[in-house]
């Protein structure tokens, strides 16, 4: 009876290898990322101060303690921190740390929060809102 049970398991054992080594991933094709300019836009309720931006190329990171206000409706250029200038390569990873001028009772502001972004094409980073969220879109 038990050689029956050793005879099936063993055959699900040979099915599942098979099965295994049939599967193939397929690379995905690589995404040509175009360079661009990212505006960083103030949609939100409230002024907001950028505190630093953080750009990534390949191993290499820059960073910059910005300390910029944006009142509302205002915006900024982002800065290249490799090359200067605003044009970013396609692919560089940007991060901005951001928060509201206001504070709470307790002096802390009303929100903190960073945006990240992987540069592909013109873009803009846009705060909205009263908890300071942000989307990305295009122009």
């Amino acid at each position: 009876m038990y050689l029956k049970y050793l005879k099936f398991a063993a055959g699900l054992i040979l099915i599942l290898i098979v099965a295994a080594s049939c599967e193939k991933d397929t690379p995905s094709a690589p995404v040509n990322y175009q360079e661009g300019e990212v505006r960083f836009v103030n949609s939100s309720t409230y002024t907001l101060v950028l505190e630093k931006i953080i750009h990534r190329r390949g191993y290499q990171e820059k960073q910059n303690n910005l300390n910029r206000t944006i009142s509302v409706g205002g915006s900024i250029m982002l800065p290249n921190l490799f090359e200067g200038g605003c044009t970013f390569e396609g692919g560089d990873r940007i991060t901005v740390h951001y928060r509201s001028s206001a504070v709470n009772e307790y002096g802390n502001p009303i929100f903190r929060n960073s945006a990240y972004y992987r540069v592909n094409g013109e873009s803009i980073i846009r705060v909205k809102g009263q908890k300071g969220e942000y989307e990305i879109g295009g122009n």
